[in-house]
């Protein structure tokens, strides 16, 4: 009766499984166009970081 039961328990499981798949996403090309590099360029000065460290330390800050 365990068996069975366990049995009907992992099928139940695996059914359940396949019915959550996850919805296609459509492209928007017209919200990645606003993070070309031509656009970016014209916001950001400068994408260089330096850090700074902390003496004696393993952390550190920008």
């Amino acid at each position: 009766m365990k068996r069975t039961f366990i049995l009907l328990l992992v099928l139940l499981c695996g059914i359940s499984a396949q019915g959550a798949r996850a919805p296609k996403v459509k492209p928007n090309y017209d919200l990645a166009s606003q993070f070309s590099a031509k656009r970016i360029s014209q916001m950001v000065f400068s994408t260089e970081l330096s850090p700074n460290w902390f003496r004696d330390s393993d952390k550190f800050w920008y």
